[in-house]
């Protein structure tokens, strides 16, 4: 453990603050045992010290269809975890995400634009931010807060991880069936000079996001790289600025979020950028305007708006 934390802290991955043991317990992996007739072997020294365990008698053995995975040994428990095979379903479709600050944006030709707002996920991380900040200011004078520190600390992740798993079951049910495909991002390559911007990013929850979607529906993780500066219809490499993406070859004016997102739908698929795919979307879903003027919305023209998904009424603060 020790060794891990090191290598990390070389790369700058991690802070000076060296792991504690806080619950004794080790992680077998199925390279490390065998079972036979009933009994767990797990090898300590290969060919020559063993550790045994009779389970022929367990009830769970009659009724575990899976395949046995790994193994977890605590002081008093073995811990037996059990593989279960996916139906292999058929893909309804493909949606692509842009991580954004206070938003993820969407993208799928037989869906359109969807827009998950996260403020009140973001809103959780500051209001604590912000109560911790008076309480360490009085904590180095008064260690009893420090208590209460770490208090504000759980209640925070607690917080945010039933925001994020209501979320994510409402994506996942929303949009079942859908392959999902989130950006690869890392933070400590995402951070700059300034104080505020890396606070901000501190607070961006993208990797529990998508770790609890790849067991809810099936995510994919994509290259982030220029989907953001690349236009979505000639692939020209421009440099965005405010909200608006405005392309110096073709002309091509949308927002910047919804662009990256059709970057990052056209990863997914394996295809380059290119004017007749474009042209292809703007038949079937009529989310942006080529020129930038504000969408007519007549009988004769699908509505251009974004579809918007507001989470707060899965929220409890």
């Amino acid at each position: 453990m020790i060794k891990s934390w090191r290598r990390s802290y070389v790369k700058g991955e991690r802070t000076r603050v060296k792991p504690i043991v806080r619950k004794r317990f080790v992680r077998i992996k199925e390279t490390l045992y065998s079972f036979k007739d009933g009994k767990i072997k797990v090898s300590i020294k290969p060919y020559e010290e063993y550790l045994e365990f009779d389970i022929s008698k367990a009830w769970f053995l009659s009724r575990a269809k899976g395949e046995m995975g790994e193994l977890i040994l605590n002081e008093k428990y073995l811990t037996i975890a059990f593989r279960f095979k996916r139906r292999k379903d058929e893909a309804r479709g493909k949606i692509a995400w842009d991580c954004n600050e206070r938003s993820l944006d969407g993208f799928s030709p037989g869906t359109g634009w969807t827009r998950i707002d996260l403020t009140r996920l973001f809103h959780i991380h500051r209001v604590y931010e912000i109560k911790r900040r008076r309480m360490q200011q009085k904590a180095s004078k008064k260690s009893s807060l420090r208590r209460v520190l770490a208090k504000y600390s759980k209640r925070e992740k607690d917080r945010t991880k039933d925001f994020i798993h209501k979320l994510t079951t409402s994506i996942a049910r929303k949009f079942k069936g859908y392959i999902h495909g989130f950006e690869g991002l890392r933070k400590n390559r995402m951070l700059n000079g300034l104080r505020k911007h890396n606070r901000n990013i501190s607070k961006s929850d993208w990797r529990t996001i998508i770790a609890l979607m790849d067991y809810k529906a099936k995510a994919v993780i994509l290259n982030p790289k220029n989907s953001t500066k690349r236009c979505s219809k000639c692939g020209m490499i421009n440099a965005p600025k405010g909200a608006l993406y405005v392309c110096a070859c073709c002309g091509l004016r949308i927002d910047r979020q919804l662009n990256a997102a059709i970057n990052l739908y056209l990863q997914m698929e394996g295809l380059p950028p290119s004017p007749k795919f474009f042209e292809g979307l703007m038949k079937t879903w009529s989310g942006f305007t080529q020129t930038g003027e504000e969408a007519d919305e007549g009988f004769d023209e699908l509505v251009r708006s974004p579809r918007l998904m507001n989470p707060q009424s899965y929220i409890c603060l």
